[in-house]
């Protein structure tokens, strides 16, 4: 009761000062003050809240502008006490602005500042719309002229979302975008973007993006450049010069390369080269120190063969006439392999050489005097294993000495045997005076004698089974056939062997020699 006999009184203050009139603003804004005086004292009498309703907070923050609904419109509301000379108030001021008409008027001078600015500067044009109750107000008025004004403002107020769009303003295209204004709900911005300056910069972007590639992409082949010259060229030429070792071409050189660990990796390439090279020639002349072809002499026939691991091997064999009925037949082998070995052999080669016929034909003074020179020359550094024999093909008989060599095999058609002669002994150059002994064998028609070096023996099939002498002992003995001769005989072990190793290469230089006496062919 005692509330609205107290708004009663103000009221009737208002209406006293300023008219009865309830359709004047001065008035309403009374009926307004009244209300929310009444609330908040009512609140505060009964504690039903912090004791403030819209007048209270006026109240509190005097100086300040806040918004403040009036009817159905907000304004724009500055409050504060007008004092006198002593500091004493006397007046409440209230202002009250409509604060449509401020945001247009402000909005206003933001389009037309944006409008004067150069294109170089802000290519941006701003244009807002305030849509109140269907009533459309556009700023700058000029673009009321497009429909797509009205187009997208509908989007906007219907999804409450932006909207966007290329349209023609001006006679140009230009990017358009529609956006609702969070804190001012009627109004819509509109900003403008040319599409030319889209595609300009979209151009340079493309050019600048091309630039960079082209330039990368010749910086990348400078790289691909420098490092197929610094290392994949220098790498071909090394893969070229290997390619040129395999195929023995001697005279391939790898062209000079840079001054680094390629460079000097291309230069101890060639001199490997070279130095092959005259192992190669090493090699043929090795070679022509053995017999060309078998020989030949009344019932007997001799072949053999020699296979080196390396270019210069260590395995010496040999056979020749000495007299009308005598052929000397010898075989050995150099421990190690290469120059070294190669040298040895040369000199044995060279000190059979030297002998006469007859003294060719002493077996056991024959394998002394060598056995004296290898010791004086090497001095125990390099031993040779060493067989010498001497074929009488008129006494059939074969005298035989030696030097801690593998064991020739006898192979008798009469019995169809493979039997060993044995001989033991050392090695030529492991002692000064060694003292060696001579066994003779008998060759029976059809009978064979199999010599050969420990490369044979020690080779390995693809499991790591040797040969051994047992099973090298038994390909002998399947591969004799009557009907052959030395070289048939010769092929047949060979064969043989190859089988039993798979074609694993041997791991040390074989040597193999048939010595043969035909049968008698009938009168």
């Amino acid at each position: 009761m005692f509330i609205k006999v107290l708004a009663a009184m103000v009221r009737r203050v208002f209406e006293k000062k300023f008219g009865a009139d309830s359709q004047s603003k001065v008035n309403m804004f009374a009926d307004t003050v009244i209300d929310s005086m009444s609330d908040s004292f009512a609140e505060a009498l009964v504690g039903s809240g912090k004791g403030k309703g819209s007048f209270a907070d006026v109240m509190e923050n005097l100086d300040f502008v806040q918004e403040f609904s009036f009817g159905v419109s907000t304004n724009f509301l500055y409050a504060n006490f007008i004092t006198d000379s002593k500091g004493s108030a006397k007046y409440l001021l209230f202002n009250l602005l409509q604060k449509r008409k401020i945001t247009d008027r402000y909005l206003e001078h933001v389009v037309e500042v944006n409008h004067r600015q150069n294109e170089t500067v802000n290519p941006i044009r701003v244009v807002i719309i305030r849509d109140t109750r269907g009533i459309a107000r556009i700023f700058p008025p000029a673009y009321s002229k497009y429909a797509f004004i009205k187009e997208l403002s509908e989007k906007v107020l219907t999804t409450q979302t932006q909207h966007t769009s290329l349209e023609e303003i001006g006679g140009e295209s230009n990017l358009v975008l529609a956006s609702p204004l969070s804190r001012l709900n009627e109004y819509i911005l509109f900003a403008t973007y040319p599409r030319r300056l889209i595609d300009r910069v979209i151009t340079e972007i493309f050019v600048k993006i091309a630039l960079l590639s082209t330039i990368s992409g010749l910086f990348a082949i400078f790289i691909g450049f420098s490092l197929a010259k610094q290392f994949l060229w220098p790498i071909q030429e090394l893969a070229t010069g290997i390619s040129a070792i395999e195929r023995r071409d001697f005279e391939h050189q790898i062209p000079p390369l840079d001054n680094d660990e390629f460079g000097n990796l291309g230069q101890t390439f060639n001199r490997v080269i070279i130095g092959l090279e005259e192992m190669h020639v090493g090699k043929a002349v090795q070679e022509s120190l053995f017999p060309a072809e078998g020989i030949q002499l009344g019932e007997y026939e001799v072949f053999g063969k020699s296979q080196s691991m390396t270019d210069l091997g260590g395995d010496y064999f040999d056979y020749f006439s000495a007299g009308e009925n005598q052929i000397v037949i010898l075989v050995g082998d150099v421990s190690g392999h290469g120059v070294p070995a190669a040298l040895l052999m040369a000199m044995a080669k060279s000190g059979i050489a030297m002998l006469s016929l007859a003294d060719a034909t002493k077996v056991a003074p024959t394998i002394e005097k060598l056995n004296r020179m290898i010791y004086e020359t090497v001095k125990k550094k390099r031993l040779m294993t060493f067989f010498y024999s001497v074929l009488d093909t008129k006494e059939n008989v074969l005298t035989t000495g030696n030097a801690g060599h593998n064991y020739p095999y006898h192979f008798q058609k009469r019995n169809n045997t493979v039997t060993p002669i044995e001989n033991q002994s050392y090695p030529l150059g492991a002692r000064k005076n060694s003292k060696y002994c001579e066994i003779q064998a008998l060759l029976e028609p059809g009978d064979a004698m199999i010599l050969y070096t420990d490369g044979i023996i020690e080779s390995k099939n693809p499991n790591g089974t040797m040969v051994g002498y047992q099973n090298f002992s038994n390909i002998v003995q399947s591969a004799m056939q009557v009907s052959l001769g030395a070289q048939g005989i010769y092929q047949n072990i060979m064969d043989q062997f190859k089988a039993y190793t798979l074609g694993r290469p041997p791991d040390d230089d074989i040597t193999l020699i048939v010595v043969k006496r035909n049968v008698e062919k009938a009168a």
